[in-house]
């Protein structure tokens, strides 16, 4: 399996950790990879940043963005 990390970092390289969100479009997706190994992937791809950058892009801005609360 091919890793997402380069193309998931460039784009948090280009619009900041306060504009990406990680999302899918499943089930469409599930020709590539299942649900939990594409979830699996995003972890992988940040396991770097900090815990509150990782809570950013896995929660807290798309609660922002789509006024979840």
């Amino acid at each position: 399996m091919q890793s997402i990390q380069p193309f998931v970092l460039e784009m948090i390289d280009v619009f900041g950790v306060d504009r990406c969100v990680f999302g899918s479009n499943f089930p469409v997706d599930r020709l590539a990879c299942s649900y939990q190994a594409l979830w699996e992937r995003y972890i992988e791809a940040v396991r770097d940043f900090s815990e509150d950058e990782q809570d950013r892009l896995f929660y807290r801005n798309a609660s922002r963005i789509y006024r979840i609360e």
